[in-house]
């Protein structure tokens, strides 16, 4: 073994393999070569090396003052009593706090945010589940406590400099993350925004938005297909859009909520007890992600720690199962914090289950503090992003509350133990007082909040919708048998527009739809008039026809008709026979091959009477019903009734049986 060899295996066993002086201190003898210089490097370290196995210490070497230096305190190495102090460039880079609940995340917190508040331009901004920090009242005295009855917030809204597009994009990205949805679900939710941007005038700088209320009411307002995955889908996003308006309330009940440009430049305590995990992910992803669009697109890069944002229970915005969705790409609040540095945004994380929270955090806090933890493969999970070793991990199953392992990427390489500092917090304020002591303060950040604004049409959009209602509801009159397909084909209107103008004409009333069963497979669906609107077309000097029977009973008449005429027949509707006695109508009349045949379409069970009475005057005769039951039902009648000839010449048909391809 060289003198090189010898003494940087010295240095590895007094654990200073990584100490400068030392390294230093092997160069020049690698340089120098000189058997003196070793032999004092050599006994240095052996002692030093002794002391270290005496010791058993796996936390050795303990940092000095000067290697361990910052602007915020918060505990004391255990082993030398050195002050754990971190920089101000240091917690801009993301801080991650992992422990069990009662071990000290609370505590911490209320240590550190006092002496962020009173960093140069610095702000803090804590999400609080539990009501633990509103004693932070005393040491910040400044700080505006805020409740989910007096937040004023719109996602909808905007922000100063960004694009509406990117905008309503991010929102329903977040809305997705934090509602556990696909990527459907996000384009359902983007869309939607997209439109009431287009109808509120957003996309023209208008400066009023639509809120969530109105996304709801808009997604309510759709008449789509019943049945089917499209309207399953439907109603999911509805169910979800409703526990959020219903969850949030008066918060999200504004066109324009607390100006974001204040917010970030005030120390705000966030009360969001009662909210669960997914409502509370949309609201702070989405408030937080704001205040970073706002910094972007206002050119705040590089000033340093400007707010320091405490988030309780990380993983309901930062989940590590989101990360396993190939699909899903990047999370996208984990990709907020991580690039939220270069804006002065920095982010305490803080979480009872990190197997729980995402790898990216993890990866990506350049400040990890690791308390006691309930679970071993908690532990086990953060010794892995923490780089322990065995012995060390060991050693982290022995802590008590308030102790912890601190890792700093970069400035001290080894871990360290540590004690946290007692906040000597007085935890007894009570929320009104809490309120009170802010309420001067919070009514300046709500003194721009704007009041809900209904959407209302401009003369012009109302004159052209009305036309193109008119032109659709005469459609329907001039064409009363068309499935809608077949409707959205002939109409010469776009698909779209004329899905919304039938959506607004059965709103209103003019048009109701009528569903027929066509067997097992999706049902055909027609539009009939209701009195409404055929009163407003009368007015209009067009007079819509009246069926007898009603439009089902017209619709399979019109079928059959058509059915029987691609056989070959001549078909007549309700065209008169008289056996001399009596004028008997029946729905269809077909001629053919020199016979003469009658059809009768039976919706309801009227019997076999004009069976009996027609018998007499064609050759032969088809009764058509809708479902099974009653064609038995009518067979069996007739069998029981008619002579044998003429049961021979009446013939049952299903209504299912008469549909074309066509059709």
């Amino acid at each position: 073994m060289t003198y090189v060899e010898e003494l940087r295996q010295l240095a590895k066993d007094a654990g200073r393999s990584n100490d400068v002086e030392i390294l230093a201190l092997i160069e020049a003898v690698a340089i120098t070569g000189k058997k003196e210089l070793f032999e004092r490097a050599k006994q240095m370290l052996i002692f030093s090396a002794a002391g270290q196995t005496a010791r058993r210490d796996v936390w050795f070497p303990y940092p000095s003052a000067g290697e361990i230096d910052g602007d915020v305190t918060f505990g004391t190495v255990m082993g030398n009593g050195v002050p754990v102090r971190v920089r101000a460039s240091e917690l801009v880079r993301g801080m991650l706090v992992t422990g069990a609940p009662g071990t000290g995340k609370t505590t911490l917190t209320e240590v550190m945010a006092p002496q962020v508040a009173k960093l140069p331009n610095a702000n803090v901004f804590l999400i609080d589940t539990k009501r633990d920090f509103l004693g932070l009242i005393q040491p910040i005295t400044n700080l505006v406590v805020c409740d989910l009855e007096s937040l004023k917030y719109n996602p909808f809204e905007v922000p100063d400099g960004v694009n509406p597009n990117h905008h309503a994009q991010v929102i329903s990205a977040i809305y997705r993350k934090a509602m556990g949805v696909i990527h459907a679900g996000e384009g359902t939710f983007y869309q939607g925004v997209y439109e009431l941007y287009d109808r509120y005038g957003v996309l023209q700088n208008k400066g009023v938005y639509p809120t969530l209320l109105d996304l709801l009411d808009q997604e309510k307002a759709k008449k789509g297909n019943p049945y089917g995955d499209e309207a399953r889908a439907r109603g999911r996003e509805i169910m979800r859009l409703q526990t959020l308006c219903l969850a949030l309330g008066e918060t999200i009940n504004c066109s324009k909520g607390m100006n974001l440009a204040e917010l970030l430049s005030s120390n705000i305590l966030l009360l969001v007890e009662g909210l669960n995990a997914d409502v509370r992910s949309w609201l702070v992803g989405s408030l937080l992600v704001s205040m970073m669009e706002y910094r972007m697109a206002n050119g705040q890069r590089g000033q340093g720690l400007r707010n320091w944002i405490v988030i309780d229970e990380g993983k309901s915005l930062m989940p590590a199962n989101e990360e396993k969705k190939i699909t899903q790409g990047t999370p996208t609040f984990t990709e907020f914090l991580l690039g939220a540095r270069e804006w002065g945004l920095a982010a305490l994380v803080t979480e009872h289950m990190p197997e729980a929270l995402g790898s990216g955090i993890k990866a990506g806090s350049f400040i990890k503090l690791m308390l006691t933890l309930g679970r071993g493969t908690d532990v086990l999970d953060m010794a892995y992003a923490m780089g322990l070793n065995r012995d060390q991990i060991q050693e982290c199953y022995q802590l008590d509350n308030y102790q912890g392992i601190l890792k700093l990427s970069g400035r001290w390489v080894h871990p360290v133990k540590i004690q946290l500092h007692p906040s000597g917090m007085n935890r007894s304020v009570t929320l009104e007082e809490a309120k009170q002591h802010s309420q001067e303060r919070l009514n300046h950040l709500l003194r721009e909040v704007q009041a809900r604004v209904p959407m209302t049409p401009n003369a012009q959009e109302k004159e052209e919708k009305t036309l193109d209602m008119d032109i659709l509801l005469k459609h329907v009159c001039e064409h009363p048998f068309l499935s809608m397909k077949e409707r959205f084909a002939k109409v010469g209107m776009a698909k779209s527009k004329t899905f919304k103008l039938i959506e607004r004409l059965e709103n209103e009333g003019y048009i109701q739809p009528l569903f027929i069963r066509v067997g097992r497979g999706r049902p055909i669906a027609l539009l009939q008039l209701t009195e409404k609107g055929r009163q407003h077309m009368e007015q209009k000097g067009v007079f819509p026809p009246r069926f007898r029977g009603g439009l089902k009973h017209a619709f399979w008449v019109e079928t059959a008709k058509r059915f029987f005429e691609a056989q070959g027949f001549k078909a007549e509707k309700e065209a008169p026979l008289n056996d001399g006695n009596n004028i008997v109508f029946p729905d269809l009349l077909l001629f053919g091959n020199d016979r003469r045949l009658a059809v009768e379409i039976e919706i309801s069970d009227h019997g076999i009477k004009n069976v009996n009475k027609l018998l007499t005057l064609v050759d032969e005769i088809y009764v058509i019903t809708e479902d099974s039951e009653l064609k038995q039902k009518l067979m069996a009648e007739a069998r029981k009734e008619l002579m044998t000839d003429d049961f021979n010449r009446t013939h049952f048909m299903l209504a299912q049986e008469l549909i074309l391809p066509s059709v």
